[in-house]
């Protein structure tokens, strides 16, 4: 009895504990700043931070914006993060400028944490302040504390002291790199000729880990576009301007992290014909039309007559007809094989069960016989007895 009573209630102290760590783990994520209003060529997103002591796993967990109709705006994908580390999601296009909202849910659909706001400027940021535990508009500080802006020098430097071991989460897919971003990056394409379409450059992480960063890009005749970039490494992504800056006849551009590092500069040529794009080759920008055979075929292109093309291709179709025939045939041996395999294995089986009932019968007949013999030995013993006792009598 009294181990009846004692299995449920530690059955339901495990529930209860299981219960209660799960949710601790979660509750120590909170959605830390968001970006609801970028500038041109930015992007919106939503800054995590995990205010706790030991790491969380957002598989799966999403963030939900809070219109009449919540939607899914983001989902993490095997994120972890790490105690008192910062983690950024971002995207475009999702968030309302007037008013919205940011919910983040986890896995088994619990609510972690939410914020909302009921207007944006552009440029700034909602940030939550630990002391208020409000948000207030900011300029962005991502992967670092929040300042508020009316905070004075006092209050700001208290908070640095309590907040100096939060740091960006090293995870590959979110990760903000605060580096020097010289030789880091590489330009693939510009299209500075469009006919009818906006003016753009395709870039490319050429690092081993996730850059995220806001730069420039400057003309020959100072134009400006700012942009933001949230790359995976080798990930590539083409950037559109948001006018047309770039001379036809010619001009210079210039890639530029903060106010004065330069991390490439190249000259593009004179446009020969609308709507060809330029490919950087040998660390010079050619137009397509201008590019030679030995340098399309580097590129990828094919420079091959149609016939020749059309042989290739014949060639290629036979030879993976050939393959395929191949595989075909050792599928049918594979199931030949296993077609004989289950017959032997069926006849084994058969036999297990025919020696079976012929033991049987043996074992039961073994046994009538020894109760037989067992019943005669009785009977025998009974009268014997009696006999015995019959002659004492008498």
């Amino acid at each position: 009895m009294f181990l009846l009573i004692l299995l449920p209630s530690f059955l339901f102290f495990i529930l209860c504990s299981q219960l209660f760590f799960i949710n601790s783990a979660n509750a120590q994520v909170i959605i830390n700043e968001v970006y609801p209003n970028p500038f041109a060529g930015e992007s919106e997103w939503v800054e995590l931070v995990n205010i706790g002591t030991s790491s969380v796993d957002l598989s799966d967990w999403v963030i939900q914006d809070q219109l009449s109709t919540p939607k899914n705006i983001f989902q993490f994908d095997k994120d972890i993060l790490q105690p008192n580390s910062y983690l950024i999601a971002s995207f475009s296009g999702q968030l309302n400028n007037g008013g919205d909202g940011a919910n983040l849910i986890d896995s088994d659909l619990n609510l972690v944490s939410m914020m909302s706001y009921d207007s944006s400027i552009q440029g700034q940021s909602w940030s939550y302040d630990f002391q208020s535990e409000e948000y207030c508009l900011t300029d962005p500080t991502i992967n670092s504390i929040n300042i508020p802006a009316d905070e004075d020098d006092d209050s700001v430097e208290e908070e640095n002291n309590l907040t100096d071991d939060i740091k960006p989460s090293p995870t590959s897919s979110s990760e903000t790199v605060l580096e020097n971003l010289f030789g880091k990056l590489s330009l693939l394409k510009v299209m500075s000729c469009p006919e009818n379409s906006d003016e753009w450059f395709e870039l490319q992480n050429i690092s081993n880990h996730f850059i995220s960063e806001e730069l420039s890009l400057v003309d020959e005749q100072d134009n400006i576009f700012l942009f933001s970039i949230n790359l995976s490494a080798g990930q590539s992504s083409r950037y559109y301007l948001d006018r047309h800056i770039l001379n036809n006849a010619g001009d210079q551009i210039s890639l530029i992290q903060g106010t004065d590092n330069t991390l490439m500069t190249y000259q593009i040529p004179e446009c020969k014909e609308k709507n060809k794009e330029f490919i950087l080759l040998d660390g010079v920008l050619k137009q397509i039309d201008q590019i030679t055979n030995s340098e399309q075929q580097v590129l990828g292109f094919s420079t091959v007559s149609v016939e020749n093309k059309s042989l290739e291709n014949f060639v290629e179709e036979e030879d993976q007809f050939t393959i395929d025939s191949l595989y075909l045939r050792n599928l049918q041996l594979d199931i030949k094989e296993d077609s004989i395999a289950t017959k032997e294995s069926d006849l084994m089986l058969e036999n297990e069960v025919v020696d079976l009932d012929t033991s049987l019968p043996i074992f039961t007949l073994f046994l009538i016989f020894t109760g037989t013999i067992l019943s005669f030995l009785g009977i025998i013993y009974f009268y014997v007895t009696e006999a015995k006792q019959n002659n004492t009598l008498d």
